[in-house]
């Protein structure tokens, strides 16, 4: 990612000085403007620092949390479906923030100190929100595993009123940089299906056969299947089936950031 620097607009300051007319008469305070502040170029942001301090620290279960936990817990619950989604079903008490509306949101959740819980119907988005809320600072972001398809099938809970209202609380201290590249990312990087690729579409991407095998002059870019990128651990990976697979590329999650340069340059498919 190019990194751009950051332009402040040049603020010039003309002193007044007025002489007083008598020797004993004080001078007039001149009120001195505020800068304005300089606005952020989220595109310029380089998120690669706080990524990779995520997955660092990320513990041994990944911020998951099962259904029989978060029955037991009392936690502020976001449930990041879309709006038609959410009125459903959702877990009583979830606040409906969609999931591209999260880094905008700041003000409907709670102390950066609480704990929160990410929901959605699979755990994807969810995952994408915890890892979102923990570049910003809120430590306690967890996502429930499996997501509304784990929680029915545990066979907890499911309403459709009331509706919590969103609270209105005040703006947490965050780093307004990261904020803005994480609300650029959501809003506008986010694919339309969230980049998620089922199997049926998985398995016919690992079909196509490559432009040198059906164009004696093919393009320089190479139209064939997609390369795979597992995150499992390499006693998970080699216990795994998409190891049969074509092209896969075994990078364990905590390494993901540092060692996907190694992989050529083609489009990608991630396969936890």
């Amino acid at each position: 990612m190019i990194r751009k620097k950051i332009r402040a607009p040049i603020l010039l300051i003309g002193w007044l000085i007025a002489l007083a007319a008598t020797a004993c008469a004080a001078p007039t305070p001149i009120p001195m403007p505020t800068p304005a502040p300089t606005p952020i170029d989220p595109q310029s942001v380089d998120l690669k620092p706080f990524l990779r301090d995520l997955l660092a620290t990320l513990p041994a279960n990944e911020h998951l949390l099962t259904s029989q936990d978060l029955a037991q817990m009392k936690p502020v619950i976001v449930d990041v479906r879309q709006p038609a989604e959410y009125a459903q079903g959702f877990i009583a008490g979830a606040v409906n923030i969609p999931v591209r509306e999260l880094a905008a949101s700041l003000t409907t959740l709670p102390g950066m100190d609480k704990d929160i819980v990410v929901v959605c119907d699979t755990g994807h988005r969810s995952a994408i929100g915890m890892a979102v809320l923990q570049m910003l600072g809120y430590g306690k972001a967890k996502t429930l595993q499996g997501g509304m398809h784990a929680w029915r099938a545990a066979q907890q809970t499911i309403v459709t009123a009331p509706v919590p209202p969103k609270p209105n609380h005040p703006a947490p201290k965050v780093n307004a940089h990261i904020q803005a590249a994480l609300d650029y990312y959501l809003a506008h990087t986010l694919p339309y299906d969230w980049g998620i690729v089922n199997t049926t579409a998985l398995t016919a991407d690992q079909k196509l056969l490559p432009s040198s095998a059906v164009d004696a002059m093919p393009e320089t870019y190479d139209q064939g299947p997609s390369w795979i990128v597992n995150v499992d651990t390499p006693d998970e990976y080699a216990k795994s089936t998409v190891a049969n697979f074509r092209g896969v590329f075994n990078f364990p999650l905590r390494q993901l950031l540092d060692r996907v340069s190694e992989m050529p340059a083609q489009s990608t498919v991630d396969f936890g």
